[in-house]
């Protein structure tokens, strides 16, 4: 048995069949939600001065969308861009590896967690930028990984099946700009 809170870092491809084949216990609702956490954490300090009960209720709704974005719209998009392909997976399979994927992230709340006990609460937008990108890296190598398992996809088709999903949301930041 191993820790997928451990071994997602370096032993991806087997974490992903262990927690795939049942053997090792993962619920994915657990990083998901800490990575929601991290996206309103500098909420706590107040910052647009709304007062402390308004920023908890603003966290725990911005919490909730997170959470409701991670596990519905953006299975979703990625199985609707799948089927391009004929991938073959369902939403199950799909929310395990989005959970795994999610386990990198949650070191940005640690740090946001660690700034805070010294006095500074920083969003996620200030967290160390060479911390970002390991972050990212691992995220998008969980993604790809999983999804060319469960999808029956290779790792190219995978990540443009990632790419193709997130699209959507870059063309209405660019609108929105």
């Amino acid at each position: 048995m191993t820790n997928p809170y451990l071994s997602i870092w370096f032993r991806t491809s087997r974490t992903i069949n262990s927690v795939l084949l049942g053997k090792v216990r993962f619920n994915y609702h657990i990083p998901i939600l800490l990575s929601c956490l991290s996206l309103f954490f500098d909420q706590f300090t107040d910052p647009i001065g709304i007062g402390t009960v308004y920023s908890l209720l603003l966290i725990f709704i911005g919490i909730i969308l997170g959470y409701l974005f991670i596990t519905q719209l953006w299975p979703w998009l990625i199985l609707q861009v799948g089927k391009i392909w004929n991938g073959k997976s369902e939403k199950p399979e799909l929310l395990l590896i989005i959970g795994l994927g999610q386990i990198p992230v949650v070191v940005i709340l640690m740090e946001q967690i660690l700034f805070s006990a010294f006095g500074k609460v920083i969003s996620d937008f200030e967290v160390n930028i060479a911390l970002q990108w390991i972050v990212w890296v691992f995220y998008m190598r969980t993604m790809v990984i999983g999804l060319s398992k469960i999808q029956g996809f290779g790792y190219g088709i995978a990540l443009l099946n990632l790419v193709l999903a997130i699209m959507p949301f870059f063309i209405l930041k660019l609108l929105i700009s």
